[in-house]
């Protein structure tokens, strides 16, 4: 018995993306007019590349967001310590 594998998808739509992502589907669209693709409306296909493309643009502005968090808790004590009189 043959066993299938698994095929990534060819193409997908610009709401579907949107709907995986939990965002907007005209976020998408502007997204994706500024990495150059061709897209009209909600209803317009994106190749694997494209819909690759579109993650990655949205994954980079979410890690530089992070805020930095403290090198460590000796330096957070150091500030909250009080001055010698």
């Amino acid at each position: 018995m043959k066993k299938w594998r698994w095929l990534p998808m060819t193409k997908m739509r610009v709401y579907e993306l949107a709907r995986e992502l939990k965002l907007d589907s005209k976020e998408i669209l502007k997204v994706s007019t500024d990495l150059g693709f061709e897209v009209k409306n909600h209803m317009s296909n994106l190749d694997s590349g494209q819909v690759q493309a579109v993650r990655k643009a949205l994954a980079k502005p979410a890690e530089k967001s992070r805020p930095a968090k403290p090198k460590s808790s000796q330096t957070a004590q150091a500030k909250q310590a009080p001055s010698p009189l």
